[in-house]
């Protein structure tokens, strides 16, 4: 009506239970009463409910599912009790057993000696201005307080690396020098390259020409890896 607010009136109600069904009809047979007989669908499907002139239902009350439990509780259940109350096995830990013998100053300096002063490079680098002394007492000490000979490879590196530079710069002032023999100057270069291995060979085989013959069971450029070990990957 004119006048009227729309937002201070209600909607009509809407009977949402009273569903307007459709009607089915039954086809006669050839030869009976050809008075075709229709009823409500609700009425066929549910012939109950009319027989006993019981008050309609809305469909939805006639489904079996009901609304989802949603209740949840975080309270701590007799199995968590029970989890609570048993005790892990607990191993008792050992101290672990160091496979690593000390070794004694004298055997860790003859040690070194044996790979870096007394070797044919050794000597040889020696003659060209490296302090080979020097590098073996670093092995020595590290071998001592170690007890891991492998730190004798690191100190052979330094030597080679040392006696390849100075044997450059001594090979290079000998050949600007024209009072130097040219033949023995070629002669101690070509002795220099030939013993110039990587890591010596690690003690694992012998240097050719400036390249590492491993011995048996041993491989890489430098000899360093055992064919029987395991390999290993890393990030």
């Amino acid at each position: 009506a004119p006048g009227e607010n729309y937002f201070d009136n209600l909607p009509p109600d809407v009977q949402d239970g009273d569903v307007q069904y459709s009607t089915a009809c039954l086809c006669p047979k050839v030869g009976e009463n050809e008075v075709t007989e229709c009823k409500n669908v609700f009425e066929v499907a549910f012939p109950t409910l009319f027989e006993k002139n019981m008050a309609r239902v809305s469909p939805t009350d006639l489904c079996d599912r009901q609304k989802r439990d949603v209740h949840f509780s975080d309270d701590p259940t007799e199995e968590d009790f029970q989890l609570f109350k048993q005790s892990p096995q607990l191993h008792p830990r050992f101290k672990r057993d160091s496979p690593i013998e000390p070794v004694s100053k004298e055997n860790a300096t003859r040690y070194c000696a044996e790979r870096i002063s007394e070797t044919k490079i050794g000597k040889l680098c020696a003659t060209v201005g490296v302090n080979v002394q020097a590098l073996v007492n670093i092995c020595s000490a590290d071998v001592e307080y170690t007890g891991d000979f492998s730190f004798a490879t690191g100190s052979v590196a330094l030597l080679i690396n040392e006696c390849g530079e100075l044997g450059a710069r001594n090979l290079s002032m000998l050949a600007n020098d024209s009072s130097a023999d040219t033949t023995a100057v070629a002669a101690f270069v070509e002795q220099v390259a030939e013993l110039l291995c990587p890591n010596d060979c690690a003690f694992n085989g012998k240097c050719v020409n400036g390249s590492c013959v491993c011995n048996k069971d041993y491989t890489a450029e430098d000899c360093s890896m055992s064919i029987y070990q395991i390999p290993t990957i890393s990030r």
